[in-house]
């Protein structure tokens, strides 16, 4: 998509994309900071840990897509592939962080029955996007649809909470796996809102206000859900 700078849209992504790093921010120090605490009780961390780590690298990742998209490219695709390195980064952070989430998920709450077959998927992902030649806007394309299909590994993560929530139901903390559920649901459909090949026809602002709040209303339910599961 191509944005023109100073218009409407291009500052409405501007800001929108500095709120959403700010929340993105203050929600991994709130998981920080009860990671840490649990830490100190000497309690399980792990799986509160992997969601930490989930929220750091989608700063770092957004940190770098937003230095990217306003200050080396001005979302023009012609500039994309000159600057294609940094947008690799972006995307191999932010899908490790997801594959370090699939794994603790498969430890903590299937016991290791997939043997970490996913998290290794989203990895080789990674990889690929890093490794892949990007020599024209196609190219980057190519990629970028690569890791919206990379998202098949993720499904399983809310079908897994939406199980667990079913099977200790009607305890208190059923809400909390079900907040989980919904909000990776959530987050990835505000993910893939800035993805030419499957929501072009809709507006650009309003994909990108979309693209807000659905990532906002996401990480914010996974945040609530993953500090009461196992408490």
């Amino acid at each position: 998509m191509t944005l023109q700078p100073n218009t409407f849209e291009y500052n409405l992504l501007f800001y929108l994309t500095i709120i959403l790093i700010i929340v993105k921010v203050l929600l991994s120090t709130y998981l920080g900071i009860k990671v840490l605490k649990k830490r100190k009780q000497e309690q399980e961390i792990e799986f509160l840990f992997a969601f930490f780590i989930l929220l750091l690298s989608g700063v770092i990742s957004r940190i770098i897509y937003f230095y990217f998209d306003f200050f080396l490219t001005q979302n023009n695709p012609d500039n994309y592939v000159e600057n294609v390195i940094y947008w690799k980064i972006a995307s191999a952070i932010g899908i490790c962080g997801s594959a370090v989430v699939m794994f603790a998920v498969d430890r903590k709450v299937l016991k290791f029955k997939l043997k970490g077959i996913f998290s290794y998927i989203l990895i080789a992902t990674a990889v690929i996007v890093l490794i892949y030649p990007v020599n024209t806007v196609a190219d980057f394309n190519t990629v970028a649809n690569i890791i919206v299909l990379s998202f098949l590994a993720i499904i399983l993560l809310p079908a897994v909470f939406f199980y667990v929530g079913v099977k200790i139901h009607p305890s208190p903390r059923a809400l909390s796996a079900f907040a989980i559920a919904i909000g990776i649901i959530v987050y990835m459909i505000g993910t893939i809102m800035v993805n030419e090949t499957f929501f072009g026809f809709i507006d650009t602002a309003i994909r990108f206000l979309l693209f807000v709040i659905l990532k906002i209303a996401g990480l914010a339910m996974m945040s609530y859900g993953v500090t009461k599961l196992y408490e």
